[in-house]
């Protein structure tokens, strides 16, 4: 340990009159390693101020007191009749005074003293007893332990940052250690660094740290000492990113026969037929774990957190790309691509299947007592492993019977003859049954009769016309028909009203007179006719007694404006659609301590633009509350497509009015470009209400509700919009002291990240207030730093209610991200 030069002698100003004023000159330097500073008193100066005073005395007095509470006096000759300055040189009064741990002069703890008397009485000359000297202020504060700075304050691992020690003296050396901000203990990462700087490649393994984020923010302690002596710590925050190649990786995927036999039989995978059971094997990377799988293979994408799928029926054939993406604890993905070959197959078919009456030559005849049967069908081969049999036969009685087998070919086009008998008074059925492993295809035939105009059953009790009586006690006829039947027409009253029930014959409307098809009466005497009048056609009823020309109910449609009428008022016109015509509304009644899945209808003929709007009342039980009214709007917007598919047909957004639940969900499921069926997951245990439709297109009601999730069709987009409808879109921000309010998203939906208060310097917004270490004992310091993300400068704004001293509130605040 030295100390350092000596800083230059300078001269105080201690004393002074209208006459003679003192000064002391004093000097100083430091040892920055013993943090002291040594003062040395060196001399005192008598100033003349006034010509016409002056003094002399050979025996005056001075004195000079150090720093440590020694006084030093000497006796001096004291002349200053012919000069105005007189300078009496000391022994130099060295002392040494050791600073505050921090470096800083020990203010008002040292101070030196002075003393000057002329010993002349009179004459106004200086008299002045030890005095202090005060140099507080005037002292440096040694440098002590190094503040560290980087080369970057967001580093990527694996890459390399510098970290700068800027030290106090180049004696000084540096103990440097990190931890990650969540541990307690410190790692070593350098010792006896006599540098001003040292190089640090951040491991990549540091990333074990954060599994579940993709940076985190590390403290670097650097640790001055001057031999083994601890000056002191300083810190600073370092932001490590995990690079992007940390990322979860996928090993392999698995794909096997998920439908019971078709491996053992085929040894292929079949179109239509087969299933897949795909198991992902993946792994999360540096500390990560797996949180979600996907798969997507055949147009369906498959989502979980397990890593095994079943998947659908596979209807596509050929090379089929199964893509599996696998989702980490930090939100990274990793994707893997494999090919699997599924073999075309289609069921099997009768293309052609007729039978004739003919001759025993096979000539055909409609009095042949022989069959002549053409048949045409086709089975997929599959590597000629699939299973093939070709059946004609014939119904006798209740049983069909095997007239023809093929069973050593997949396709045949060919005939046979039957000779039977067949009788021509009689009917024969027959049918094809094309069968393979899978399925069968069934094609019917009959051979009819022989043409007869009258024929009685056998019976006695059965006639028949233009061919044979089945003989079953019934009138048939296999002829034409033309009926002449009486025709009636005239007033409203006279035409309309039926003597009794009857058929009637109408040749046109006349515009003035009545005309009737049907009329029908009534128990109690009251009519009911079908018929019109002039442009108008329809069904009129009629009191009992009525006697004016007039009728007292009617529904009827005007065929020359489209309008239809019910008892004179128009109900539906051409492009109107009021209620009962294009809006249904129905009650529901909902699952016993369970949410389900209700399957509201089906749409079906819908066409570019063109929109379904459904409204659901509902809600959480039904105990008279007033929390258990919800209300979900779900609008569906056919969407224009260059190619028509039932992907991406359908364009779905769903808000709930009233009481919201997190639990709601929408499917809307495409079963081709036209057409869907629409889902709602009520979630609470008890629920019914009632649903209102409004559609153009056609509408099919359904009764199904479930519990698992529907699978059939394709899945189209579907958007809670319930933050927009409430004021809150994407980049609002929502407040509250409900304590309830865990997130936003459990009242109305959406994505959301909460938000801590961050207090920025006015004047340098990127400095923000920072708790020193991120620690939270009492006393603890903060200060100025740049921005870094750490929850060492996020803070909770509390509120406390007016006349309350001890409850607080957390004022929370989120902000929507999607």
């Amino acid at each position: 340990m030295a100390y350092g030069n000596w800083h230059g002698a300078v001269w105080r100003n201690v004393w002074a009159n209208p006459y003679y004023s003192i000064d002391v000159q004093w000097d100083y330097c430091q040892d920055i390693e013993a943090n002291k500073t040594k003062i040395s008193m060196m001399a005192i100066r008598l100033h003349r101020l006034n010509s016409a005073y002056y003094f002399y005395n050979a025996y005056g007095k001075v004195g000079i007191g150090d720093f440590n509470g020694g006084k030093f006096e000497s006796t001096v000759s004291m002349d200053v009749r012919n000069t105005t300055l007189q300078t009496f040189a000391l022994t130099n009064r060295h002392s040494e005074v050791e600073h505050n741990p921090d470096g800083s002069w020990p203010t008002g703890k040292k101070w030196g003293q002075w003393m000057f008397k002329a010993g002349i009485n009179g004459y106004n000359t200086p008299e002045v007893g030890w005095t202090v000297f005060n140099i507080d202020g005037s002292i440096p504060k040694i440098p002590r332990a190094t503040v560290p700075t980087l080369s970057a304050k967001s580093v990527n691992m694996g890459s390399e940052v510098t970290i700068n020690l800027p030290k106090a003296t180049s004696s000084f050396t540096h103990d440097i250690f990190y931890k990650y901000s969540g541990d307690s203990s410190y790692t070593t990462l350098a010792t006896g660094v006599t540098g001003t700087s040292q190089k640090w490649t951040l491991p990549v393994s540091l990333a074990s740290k954060i599994p579940s984020a993709t940076s985190g923010t590390w403290n670097i302690l650097v640790r001055t000492k001057s031999g083994n002596t601890i000056i002191g710590d300083k810190s600073i925050n370092i932001t490590l990113n995990a690079p992007s190649n940390v990322a979860p990786s996928i090993s392999s995927v698995g794909i096997a026969e998920a439908a019971s036999g078709i491996a053992a039989k085929f040894a292929a995978y079949i179109q239509g037929r087969s299933k897949f059971k795909l198991t992902v094997s993946a792994a999360g990377n540096q500390g990560s774990t797996i949180k979600s799988y996907s798969v997507k293979v055949d147009g369906r994408t498959y989502s979980g957190d397990s890593n095994v799928f079943t998947t659908q029926t596979i209807n596509g054939s050929g090379n089929l790309n199964v893509v599996a993406t696998v989702t980490d604890s930090r939100g990274r993905t990793a994707s893997k691509t494999v090919t699997v070959a599924v073999s075309a197959y289609s069921s099997p078919s009768v293309t052609t299947f007729k039978a004739v009456r003919c001759t025993s030559a096979g000539v055909e005849n409609e009095e042949g007592t022989a069959v002549k049967i053409l048949f045409n069908f086709a089975i997929a081969s599959m590597g000629s492993k699939n299973t093939r049999s070709f059946k004609i036969q014939q119904l006798n009685g209740n049983t069909w019977t095997d007239i023809h087998t093929i069973t050593d070919s997949y396709s045949t086009n060919s005939s046979i003859i039957k000779t039977g008998p067949f009788s021509v008074d009689s009917k024969f059925s027959f049918r094809a049954v094309a069968s393979d492993y899978f399925t069968r295809a069934t094609v019917y035939a009959d051979v009819a009769p022989s043409f007869s105009l009258i024929n009685f059953g056998a019976g006695g009790k059965s006639l028949a016309f233009g061919g044979v009586s089945a003989n079953d006690g019934r009138f048939e006829s296999h002829l034409p028909a033309q009926l002449n039947l009486m025709h009636r027409a005239g007033s409203w009253l006279d035409g309309a009203t039926p003597t009794n029930s009857a058929l009637y014959w109408m040749d046109k409307l006349g515009s003035n007179d009545f005309s009737r098809l049907f009329g029908l009466k009534t128990v109690n005497n009251h009519a009911f006719c079908i018929g019109g009048i002039s442009d108008r056609f329809g069904l009129f009823g009629y009191k009992s007694g009525r006697t004016e020309n007039s009728y007292d109910c009617s529904t009827y449609m005007d065929v020359s404006t489209g309008r239809l009428y019910y008892n004179g008022n128009e109900v539906l016109s051409q492009g109107n659609y009021p209620i009962g015509t294009k809006r249904w509304h129905y009650f529901f009644r909902g699952a016993s301590d369970k949410g389900e899945w209700l399957y509201l209808g089906h749409v079906s003929g819908s066409s570019d633009c063109t929109v379904t709007y459904i409204k659901f009342y509902t809600g959480n039980g039904y105990n008279g509350r007033v929390d258990q009214n919800s209300i979900i709007n779900i609008m569906i917007k056919d969407g224009y497509q260059n190619t028509q598919a039932s992907a991406k047909s359908q364009g779905v957004t769903w808000w709930c009015d009233g009481n919201y639940h997190n639990g709601i969900q929408v499917q809307v499921r495409a079963t081709a470009h036209n057409a869907y069926q629409v889902w709602v997951y009520a979630p609470w245990h008890y629920w019914n209400g009632h649903y209102e439709v409004y559609t153009e297109a056609t509408w099919n009601k359904s009764t199904v509700h479930q519990t698992s999730a529907p699978t059939a069709g394709v899945d189209q987009a579907v958007k809670n919009i319930t933050p927009d409808m409430r004021g809150y879109p994407v980049g609002s921000v929502f407040e509250c002291t409900a304590a309830s309010i865990s997130n936003p998203a459990n009242v109305m939906g959406g994505t959301w990240q909460e938000i801590r208060a961050v207090f920025a310097n006015i004047n340098n917004s990127n400095q923000v207030i920072d708790v020193v270490g991120g620690a939270t004992a009492n006393g603890t310091n903060i200060d100025l730093y740049g921005f870094n993300g750490s929850n060492a400068q996020k803070f909770l704004i509390q509120g406390s209610p007016a006349g309350q001293n001890t409850a607080r509130h957390d004022l929370r605040m989120w902000i929507r991200t999607q």
